[in-house]
């Protein structure tokens, strides 16, 4: 669905941000359990809540222990700014095998994929 296109419902939908389009579809997440009966939970952790005080300190990590890398936007100097992260963020799944001496395996995401490696973070233009 495109972003202020009609919804089922035919009213317009808030969608000019992502905060607004991740608590529509929120909503229309819990009323569809309602309709089903399902108890709501006494906690909800959203977790764009949570992005630059938990989410972007452990994407720093994980990059800094080499667990992962960046494959930077065209045009982009990753290097030139170490403050921020520019570019997609990738999970090095062999580097955390490594780390954790195989103790913990990661399975591919894809059967017939030469890596295991999976998108962790991609920084939003503002």
């Amino acid at each position: 669905m495109e972003i202020g296109a009609k919804s089922s419902k035919g009213d317009e939908e808030p969608l000019s941000n992502p905060l607004a389009l991740a608590r529509y579809y929120e909503m229309e997440f819990w009323q569809d359990l309602d309709a089903l009966n399902v108890l709501r939970p006494d906690v909800v952790c959203r977790v764009s809540e949570h992005v630059e005080q938990t989410i972007v300190p452990y994407i720093e990590m994980i990059l800094e222990g080499g667990m992962a890398y960046v494959i930077p936007e065209e045009n982009e100097d990753v290097d030139g700014d170490s403050e921020r992260l520019r570019g997609s963020v990738y999970f090095d799944v062999r580097a955390f095998e490594d780390v954790t001496k195989g103790r913990t395996k990661y399975g591919k995401l894809a059967p017939d994929s030469a890596s295991s490696d999976f998108f962790s973070w991609e920084e939003t233009k503002s």
